[in-house]
Formats: structure tokens, sequence, C-alpha cells
């Protein structure tokens, strides 16, 4: 199954860590940002981690960032550089193509738009 968060850059974290509440275990976040990702030093120790696991952080960012990216596969649609997304246990995207291929894969799908507002509940 897939989740399909819309954000700005400053709310990639809020945006993640609601779509990771509503994906399934080892399903799939897309994470469509406008404009390049905004991350804090502490982002830093998330970086050195040679998986998402291992990072004991008290950073409340930083750790929903983990959180979500042990449970699910994160794909980020941004400026953001290949390197720079591997370093946060993500894969960036080039274009909306790559989105539509996982679309058309996905036997579920929920798109959350400003998926930093975004809420959603399933039970």
């Amino acid at each position: 199954d897939t989740v399909i968060a819309t954000t700005s850059g400053s709310s990639i974290v809020t945006a993640l860590d609601n779509a990771s509440r509503v994906v399934q275990p080892n399903g799939r976040i897309v994470l469509m940002v406008d404009g390049m990702p905004l991350f804090s030093e502490a982002f830093d120790e998330l970086r050195r981690a040679s998986d998402a696991d291992d990072v004991r952080t008290n950073h409340p960012d930083v750790k929903a960032w983990a959180r979500a990216a042990s449970h699910a596969r994160v794909a980020i649609l941004s400026d953001l550089g290949h390197a720079e997304a591997e370093e946060l246990f993500a894969s960036a995207l080039s274009g909306p193509e790559q989105v539509q291929r996982f679309l058309a894969r996905s036997a579920d799908c929920l798109i959350l738009e400003d998926g930093h507002r975004s809420l959603a509940v399933v039970e």
C-alpha cells in the first residue's frame, strides 16, 4: 500500500509523521515536496546512523523521521539530491512519472493533500 503526502519543505517531518500513522508496515510513503526540504542540525544524528532503528535521540522531529523510516519505505519528490535522501533512509525521486509507477504497482493508495495539516484515521 502507498500513502502520498504533499507538503512544503518546512513541514516535511510533520507530513511524514502523519503519513506513517496510516501506511501499512513495509508500505511506501511518497512525499511530494514543494521546494527544498528543510532539516535542522539535529538530523546530523540520523545522517550518521547506519540504520534508522539505531537512532537514539530525544529530538521529536528526528525521532519521528527514524520511526517512519523504520516502519515504511520513504521516497521524496523534491529538490533534495539522491545522496542527501539516502542519508535520511529515503530515496529521491526525479520526477512525477516515478510517483505514477508506484501508484500503478500499489493495490491501495491514500493521498494526504497538505499532509502536514492532514491527520487520517483508518479503522
